[in-house]
């Protein structure tokens, strides 16, 4: 008897190394889709092709919204101005998701008025891909609702590296340098212990624009690498948090 099988070629050169956070974005003003303009906009939803996002069946039916994962636009989950229709949610992929990773956006999920699919962005086998790279931590996808591309990412996290073998005593995070810089700058932090480390940077008017450290670490001193190129020039606060543990810094982009 013959069996017959899939190959599994992938390598460390075709996936990402480690766990990385995308803030997935979708501009859906004057959306439109195979049944036409979208006069309102009530929900956006996103599946694809690597966990956590998975493929609804054929058509998205409503039976299977436990599989898409909704996005916001209220100035919560990574969304930056609640109510200007620009949906977000800060989504974190596990090691080894491949680099051809795909998803597709969806609008009104579960209405009647997408007269029975809710699979609304484009036709089947046509999905954004994210267009990453093997050392990417974390980024934001900037998409248009209802233009199929790969992805225009942006505020583009390429390290967290541990800098030397010495267990520190105490938490800290230091002034970012070079300060001010254009377009990259690194930020150096330390935990005692190991835990969860979250960094975010925010406006001045406190407005989430980037994640840049978002998992478990252990004990150690570490530097983020981050690269801004695409932020306007201004004023930016870091924030850690570990733990009980949090410390917020300022920084200026000058271009």
């Amino acid at each position: 008897m013959i069996q017959e099988g899939t190959y599994n070629d992938g390598s460390l050169a075709t996936v990402i190394n480690q766990p990385c956070t995308i803030k997935l974005t979708v501009n859906t003003n004057g959306a439109s889709g195979p049944i036409g303009p979208f006069t309102e906009v009530t929900n956006a939803i996103v599946a694809g092709s690597s966990a956590p996002l998975g493929w609804p069946g054929g058509g998205w039916p409503t039976s299977d919204s436990a599989i898409v994962i909704r996005l916001f636009d209220d100035g919560t989950n990574g969304d930056v101005t609640a109510g200007d229709k620009i949906f977000s949610k800060n989504i974190l992929f596990p090691a080894y998701t491949s680099l051809g990773a795909e998803y597709k956006y969806g609008l009104n999920f579960g209405l009647a008025t997408n007269q029975g699919s809710n699979d609304n962005e484009a036709g089947v086998g046509s999905n954004h891909r994210f267009g990453w790279q093997i050392n990417y931590v974390s980024a934001t996808a900037v998409d248009t609702f209802g233009r199929i591309t790969t992805s225009n990412l942006i505020n583009v996290v390429t390290g967290v590296k541990e800098i030397d073998n010495n267990i520190p005593n105490n938490y800290n995070m230091s002034q970012n340098y070079p300060n001010p810089f254009n377009p990259s700058t690194s930020i150096q932090f330390s935990i005692p212990e190991a835990g969860m480390v979250r960094m975010v940077v925010y406006n001045v008017t406190g407005q989430e624009v980037a994640v840049l450290l978002d998992g478990q670490k252990a004990a150690g001193n570490y530097e983020v690498s981050f690269d801004a190129a695409k932020l306007p020039s201004g004023i930016y606060l870091y924030t850690i948090q570990s733990g009980s543990f949090t410390q917020t810094r300022k920084m200026m982009l000058l271009k």
